[in-house]
């Protein structure tokens, strides 16, 4: 699936999953949507992902993780545009790494867009995790492979939108001199 005309692809999308199989298999399909848009890299575990983040350019950079405590450096960044995030891929509570990951983003700019993936989120945790700052969530099943692009692609066009809304407020509350009493 090509991207829309004239949309933003995202940069960086942070794929935090202890599945090598579900890694490989969800940065696949996402650099078949940017492909055609730019050079493709993907840095896996062992790589300096924070020298490719910050010195990759215009490409298209899929990092993948198998630990939330690796990422958080790289989400201090502000430069990670979509966060995939597996519910269940350490002993932590999936609620506590979604905080975790709002937590390590910089403030003052809108948070990156957080999907979550599970073989077993129930609709509450969904619900819990997209209140804790999560964009949306998505069960692994037999239609997952088509549905994540889908969703992510759908989640990624909702986020360009809250980032605009955000920016022209931003530009808005420059303009506007606050009265003083």
């Amino acid at each position: 699936m090509m991207p829309s005309p004239g949309m933003r692809l995202p940069r960086v999308v942070l794929f935090i999953e202890d599945d090598l199989a579900i890694r490989t298999l969800l940065c696949a399909m996402l650099h078949q949507w940017a492909g055609a848009a730019r050079h493709c890299l993907t840095v896996g575990v062992d790589d300096d992902a924070l020298v490719a983040i910050t010195t990759g350019g215009d490409r298209f950079i899929c990092v993948e993780l198998e630990r939330i405590a690796d990422a958080l450096p790289l989400l201090a960044t502000g430069q990670v545009d979509i966060v995939v995030l597996d519910w269940r891929i350490s002993v932590i509570p999936g609620l506590t790494n979604v905080q975790s990951l709002m937590d390590a983003m910089p403030q003052g700019n809108p948070p990156s867009c957080v999907v979550i993936i599970s073989g077993d989120i129930g609709q509450e945790e969904g619900l819990a995790a997209i209140q804790a700052g999560a964009t949306d969530f998505l069960q692994k099943g037999a239609t997952f492979s088509r549905d994540f692009l889908a969703r992510v692609q759908a989640d990624w066009a909702r986020h360009l939108r809250y980032v605009a809304t955000y920016e022209a407020l931003r530009q808005l509350q420059v303009r506007t001199p606050h009265a003083h009493p």
